[in-house]
């Protein structure tokens, strides 16, 4: 055993499951991988091993495949990250329904930014940042449809809580937006 959480993690890290088959589709950082199941079982593991504490989900996001190589309309239709925040946050709702406390869900990143490893070349952001035309900023498709999700709850009654069929219902409804022209 290590002295810490850096030399002794106490698991191992793998992008594929127990038979060797991959989890998911991979991002563009060479890290990460998609598999929102992942998120409801952790957080219920949390909440069993923790006595159900409260639950507050920050920067959970993903990198696009191949983005930065996109010209900029072909980016702003970010579909891949759409499908991953209507897949994880259905997971988060299906976690809250197990009963485990989840207070809030802040994703990452409302904009294109710096990130450690891969500079500003890799794309996290749900907003496009045009670094070659003065940081010009264009909402991606995953903006519009996150907002809808913040929309949608905030207008929940004081008592009323999302659960699955709330959720899906409003991921149904949703349409893509017309883009406007660059």
């Amino acid at each position: 055993p290590g002295t810490d959480y850096s030399n002794d993690h106490r698991l191992s890290e793998s992008h594929t499951n127990a038979s060797g088959h991959v989890i998911g589709p991979r991002a563009a950082s060479d890290w990460l991988y998609v598999y929102a199941p992942g998120v409801r079982g952790i957080l219920n593991w949390i909440s069993k091993r923790y006595n159900n504490p409260p639950i507050y989900i920050f920067e959970n996001g993903v990198s696009v495949p191949n983005e930065s190589d996109m010209p900029v309309q072909q980016a702003l239709l970010d579909n891949f990250r759409v499908n991953y925040l209507k897949d994880y946050i259905a997971n988060v709702v299906a976690a809250s329904m197990d009963g485990v406390d989840i207070r809030g869900y802040f994703l990452w990143s409302l904009l294109d930014n710096f990130e450690w490893n891969s500079g500003y070349y890799i794309r996290f952001g749900i907003t496009y940042v045009d670094y070659n035309k003065n940081l010009t900023r264009y909402v991606k498709e995953s903006g519009y449809f996150y907002s809808t999700i913040i929309r949608t709850t905030t207008e929940l009654e004081d008592n009323e809580e999302m659960d699955l069929e709330k959720y899906n219902s409003m991921v149904e409804d949703y349409e893509t937006f017309q883009f406007y022209e660059i």
